[in-house]
């Protein structure tokens, strides 16, 4: 509801009495418009809002970094391992200070504990514990897993259009955090989903060079694969084989595929070999052949997967359901 000032013409009581009405209403108009003009005071220095805006700025500016830029698919759409990295950073304040707000900038000054988490809890691990770690200056490991660094902030408001603003230059130790862990976790996560297929083998007509139970342990076969994964860049199947062993295959996940192959019926009749291959969208093929420890060819082999990623809300669920579970 807007103010509304309503003037009344006053008694007639001379010239001066109507002067002195006249003073009254023009200070009455005066005290409207300071209390209407006056610049809106900006938020707290812990308000939600600000926190929200300290983040993004964080958040904006890794992103901007070369090792911060989003991952993206063939179609030029940001991956969901990468959207899952950024949305999963969070952040809070602590041991915050207001300074007040300046009469002549109208900018509220801020000093507070900045601290950040990521994907995963991985933030501290970044920092300190591992051959990766990073060391970044201003920025350590709080007590429970955080990381924090000590940021000056000021808060204004646009008189525009009425928007939070907030500008600081001690958000670079964070930035620089932020950037490293989308390089480190981010391709980690890029093949998170499920993979299903079939890995099969024809019998080498050079078999029948090896003893006959080992010959008739490798008859043509087709297996099926179901296999999901999280992070990483391998995953690992092993089935048991007709002849009453095991088979293990390792898979490397990257611009090339590479499957290795070890098994075994009994401690003569055992075999290795490696399949190559490559990812086409997603779609993954290899093939190769395997040899008994004699160096003799028992089989041809071929693996073929489809590959179902993970959206940036499945990465998230199966998080949460492995920390429940832990």
């Amino acid at each position: 509801m807007k103010n509304k000032l309503t003037l009344t013409k006053p008694p007639v009581h001379g010239h001066h009495s109507t002067r002195r009405a006249a003073a009254v209403a023009l200070t009455s108009l005066a005290a409207l418009c300071l209390a209407a003009c006056q610049p809106k005071q900006p938020p707290s220095c812990e308000s939600p809002e600000v926190q929200e805006v300290l983040k993004s700025i964080v958040v904006n500016n890794a992103q901007a970094s070369i090792s911060g830029r989003p991952l993206k698919d063939e179609t030029g759409q940001i991956t969901p391992a990468s959207s899952y990295f950024y949305s999963s950073v969070n952040t809070a304040l602590a041991n915050v200070f207001d300074g007040g707000v300046s009469k002549d900038t109208q900018l509220r000054s801020c000093n507070a504990t900045l601290q950040l988490d990521l994907a995963a809890g991985a933030a501290s691990r970044l920092i300190g514990g591992s051959l990766f770690s990073a060391h970044i200056p201003g920025v350590e490991v709080a007590p429970d897993g955080w990381v924090k660094t000590q940021a000056t902030y000021q808060v204004r408001i646009n008189d525009a259009n009425g928007e939070i603003q907030v500008q600081s230059a001690s958000l670079g130790p964070m930035v620089e955090l932020v950037s490293y862990g989308h390089i480190m976790i981010a391709p980690q996560l890029a093949w998170a989903g499920q993979w299903d297929g079939t890995y099969q083998c024809q019998r080498s007509a050079e078999v029948i060079s090896v003893p006959e139970a080992v010959s008739n342990a490798h008859e043509s076969f087709e297996h099926p694969l179901n296999e999901s994964l999280l992070g990483g860049t391998s995953l690992e199947f092993e089935r048991a084989t007709a002849g009453g062993g095991y088979e293990k295959m390792t898979m490397r996940i990257g611009s090339s595929i590479e499957v290795r192959v070890e098994g075994a019926n009994t401690a003569q009749d055992r075999w290795k070999g490696t399949m190559r291959g490559e990812m086409k969208g997603n779609q993954l093929s290899a093939k190769g052949t395997l040899t008994s420890l004699s160096g003799v060819p028992v089989a041809h082999c071929d693996i073929a997967l489809q590959f179902t990623p993970l959206t940036k809300d499945g990465i998230a669920a199966a998080f949460a359901k492995r920390k429940a579970s832990q």
